[in-house]
């Protein structure tokens, strides 16, 4: 055990240097990398000549083996970032645990059977060791998904708490085809036994009296509309009515209900993707019926439909079939 114990505090010495040298070299002096062949030719010179004081044997092959041992470890453990350089003063007991086990696996080399027992049990153990401690690369990886679940629970807390719901219809013959909330908005897509589309958007008003009056009627408009007659004013086409605003051609209406600007619009012909052949955009009628039977979804519904797959801004668009 002589032997074992020297080799420890001759491996602990070469650690220290070695980790000197590797700071040395992060530093701009890359020479100084020239030390670890000569460290590492010392340190197996050393553990010979102690072996050979011990017990009469230089056990020449162990020293060299437990040497590249240390010196593979040791160097692995910086390029991956599980051992910090020993010359900073971090990770000194997992250096100490490194250099323990480095030296209990010189057992195996010394001819008697519990020494190469104790030295195989020392080299697992050093493996596992080893493979255990996550690298710098795992434990960014582990961070980044630590902060991501976080910020996906606090975003959801925020949607729960003051995000926009959508506003879905339960006017007969109408379906609430797919929703897609945002946080900020929510847009429902309708659509009638007879092939009528219509779209709602729920947009989020967190100052509803600073609110450009022209706003309601920016979400209205589409390709061809006139601006306004005045700065400030409401275009010719954008009405203002007793319960909010409306397109003079009756194909759009707004209100504000719950802090929340409702917009329920046609579908126009470039926005295709929202039509199939067998559907046709709303017209004047029914955009006023649905939007007198609008309600925003409710909590036992967003949990239902939009909960497992809520990401903010990333929320896809959710089928919601018999909603």
């Amino acid at each position: 055990m002589l032997s074992i114990t020297a080799a420890a505090a001759a491996m602990l010495a070469a650690d220290y240097a070695m980790s000197y040298a590797g700071v040395m070299a992060l530093f701009g002096l890359p020479f100084a990398l020239i030390a670890l062949p000569i460290v590492a030719a010392v340190l197996a010179a050393v553990v010979a000549w102690v072996s050979k004081a011990a017990t009469g044997r230089w056990h020449v092959v162990g020293a060299i083996a437990v040497t590249v041992l240390l010196g593979t470890v040791v160097i692995y453990g910086f390029l991956v970032g599980i051992l910090r350089p020993l010359v900073l003063q971090e990770d000194l007991p997992l250096h100490l645990a490194v250099c323990a086990l480095c030296a209990l696996t010189y057992g195996l080399f010394l001819g008697l059977w519990p020494l190469r027992i104790l030295g195989g049990a020392a080299g697992v153990g050093l493996v596992i060791l080893v493979s255990a401690i996550p690298t710098a690369a795992e434990e960014s990886a582990l961070q980044a998904a630590e902060t991501s679940e976080q910020m996906a629970s606090e975003q959801l807390d925020y949607y729960l708490t003051s995000g926009a719901y959508p506003f879905i219809t339960e006017l007969e013959g109408w379906q609430n085809t797919r929703v897609r909330p945002t946080g900020s908005e929510a847009a429902t897509w309708l659509l009638s036994d007879d092939g009528a589309a219509a779209k709602v958007i729920a947009n989020r008003l967190f100052e509803e009296t600073g609110m450009d009056a022209t706003f309601p009627c920016t979400m209205m408009s589409r390709g061809g509309d006139a601006g306004p007659a005045t700065e400030g004013a409401l275009p010719e086409w954008c009405v203002k009515t007793e319960t909010g605003w409306e397109r003079s051609d009756g194909l759009a209406l707004a209100y504000i209900e719950d802090s929340r600007l409702v917009v329920i619009d046609t579908p126009e012909e470039y926005e295709a993707v929202f039509l199939e052949d067998s559907q046709r955009p709303a017209n004047a009628q029914e955009i006023a019926a649905v939007a007198a039977s609008l309600r925003p979804m409710t909590d036992a519904e967003i949990e239902r439909w939009v909960l497992p797959v809520y990401d903010s801004v990333n929320t896809p668009e959710i089928e919601t079939p018999g909603l």
